[in-house]
């Protein structure tokens, strides 16, 4: 029988900050290729990231991460980012780690749910085979991760699919790149 691993705050919390230094590690490395062709640039706001590339218009690429009921003052400033670089401002929310103040706040600027995110997590035992798909990957150019045993509890966020040879270079050939498994 599967060991149940509860879902609480901490776990939420870790989950997002681990989503959170990923794209931010991606964004770094893509941004620090030589002359940052991609126009990336990465502000924190409040306690929000704000990830945003000239090049890359898709949401990944064009982000605000971490928002939190006491970034409602800053709303205007985290869009006037955005505006001033002629992209479309997207949150991504949290269910359970804002309150209904910040809904009320985006929805008063017009803002909506328009899709939906999901990260899971488990415990390391049931997650053996996307540990070894995992490290697979890592000799592709995707990182290289130690994972002590499979007996480790672990929160695989993203396998850190990337588009092109180019860019998998940047970031695989990047001193400190991080995976994204962490132990929890």
């Amino acid at each position: 029988m599967p060991v149940e691993a509860p879902l609480n705050e901490r776990i939420v919390r870790e989950i997002e900050r681990s989503e959170i230094a990923f794209a931010t590690d991606r964004m770094t490395a893509i941004k620090e290729r030589p002359g940052n062709p991609e126009g990336v640039e990465i502000a924190r706001i409040g306690g929000a990231v704000c990830l945003y590339s000239r090049t890359m218009p898709w949401p990944s690429f064009n982000t605000v991460k971490g928002l939190r009921d006491e970034d409602a003052a800053r709303l205007d400033e985290i869009a006037a980012f955005y505006r001033e670089r002629d992209r479309n401002v997207q949150f991504e929310i949290v269910p359970g780690l804002i309150g209904p103040d910040l809904l009320k706040a985006l929805a008063g600027r017009g803002l909506y749910p328009s899709g939906f995110h999901a990260s899971m997590y488990g415990l390391g035992t049931g997650l053996v085979a996307a540990a070894g798909d995992f490290e697979a990957d890592s000799r592709n150019g995707f990182g290289t991760g130690a994972m002590d045993s499979a007996a480790d509890p672990l929160l695989i966020v993203e396998l850190g699919q990337t588009t092109s040879k180019r860019m998998r270079r940047s970031i695989a050939g990047r001193s400190g790149f991080r995976t994204t498994a962490s132990r929890m």
